[in-house]
Formats: C-alpha cells, sequence, structure tokens
C-alpha cells in the first residue's frame, strides 16, 4: 500500500503541482489583464490630452489670424483715415485760396457787392496761382474785377453819402491820370469824360 498511497501522494503532488500552476497562472493573467486595463486608460488619457492639446493649438493659431485680420482692418482704417485728410486738407486749401482771390477781387472792386450770393457771377477760375509760391496773378485779379464791373454794376452796393463838390466840378472832363486814381468802381462810369 506504500506503493498506492506514495503514487496517491505522487498524483496529489503532481494535482496540486497543476493547481498552483494553475493559480500562479491566474495571477499571471489577473496582473496581465490589469496591466492592459491600466495601458488602456493610460492610452486614453494618452488621447484625451493629445486631442487637447490640437484643440489648443488650433484655438492659438485662429487668435493669431484673427489679430492678423485686425491688423489688417486696422492698416486699412489708418489708410482710409489718411486719404479723408488728405481730401479734407485739399479742400480747405481749395477754400482758402478761393478767399484770398475774393479778397484780392473785392479791393479792386472798392465796394462790396450787394448780396453774397453774387459772388457766383465774379469769375474767380480765371485768377490762376503760382503753384510754386501760391501767389495770386494780381493784374488777372483785376482784370476780372473790371470785367465784373463792366457787365454787372446792378450787383455793386451804390456808395452812399455826401456828394464832394470837387467830383460836381470835375464831371465835365478828367485827365487819364486824375482817372486811375479814381476808385474802380467810379472808372466805370467816369470813362466818358476822360479827355482824349
Amino acid at each position: 500500500m506504500s506503493d498506492q498511497t506514495s503514487s496517491v501522494g505522487d498524483t496529489k503532488a503532481i494535482v496540486g503541482d497543476e493547481s498552483d500552476k494553475t493559480k500562479t497562472e491566474d495571477k499571471g493573467f489577473l496582473a496581465l489583464k490589469e496591466e492592459k486595463k491600466a495601458l488602456a486608460i493610460k492610452f486614453q488619457e494618452a488621447q484625451s490630452e493629445l486631442e487637447r492639446l490640437k484643440n489648443e493649438a488650433k484655438t492659438k493659431e485662429e487668435e493669431v489670424l484673427k489679430q492678423q485680420g485686425e491688423y489688417k482692418k486696422l492698416y486699412e482704417d489708418e489708410q482710409k483715415s489718411k486719404l479723408e485728410l488728405a481730401e479734407k486738407l485739399k479742400l480747405k486749401e481749395k477754400k482758402e485760396l478761393a478767399l484770398r482771390k475774393v479778397d484780392v477781387v473785392m479791393k479792386e472792386l472798392g465796394v462790396p457787392l450787394a448780396k453774397p450770393e453774387y459772388w457766383d457771377f465774379v469769375d474767380l477760375d480765371r485768377i490762376p496761382v503760382d503753384e510754386a509760391t501760391k501767389e495770386i496773378d494780381i493784374n488777372i485779379a483785376k482784370q476780372v474785377a473790371n470785367d465784373f464791373i463792366v457787365k454787372f454794376p446792378e450787383l455793386l452796393v451804390k456808395k452812399a453819402g455826401k456828394v464832394d463838390n470837387s467830383a460836381a466840378a470835375t464831371t465835365s472832363t478828367l485827365s487819364y491820370e486824375e482817372w486811375v486814381k479814381l476808385p474802380i468802381a467810379e472808372k466805370r462810369t467816369r470813362f466818358k469824360d476822360v479827355k482824349k
């Protein structure tokens, strides 16, 4: 019996060895399974981190593009503002030039116009300006004033006041030198009285 007992003991030892092996294999499998599960979790975390980084990069890129777009818009606005200022400056210069022409013509007329809207009848565009010095051609301005007096004497304000006795005495004839000294408004009316 001892042979049988020893064979049963050997069988137990063999069977026991197998159960220990199974337990060891089960532990190894469970450890491997846990490791796989941990790796899957780490992989998911890495995937989500990668997605987050991609989203951050995309957001930063969009911000840069937006900023570039804003810079472009700011640049375009600045250029538009410069053009508007240049146009305003040209308009201002044109108005100042017209006022200077009006001033010269007014001095030549000697009397103001009856109404401000009568300035539309004065041909200020005929008066040239030197581009380099911005000076008005006085001779042409005098001619424009004389032409206005001849064409539209009724648009001028008539001088009111006392009449000079010496003027009444000289109504018959004038010398050219006397006629030149007269105001432009009177020159037109007294031209016929100049001695020839």
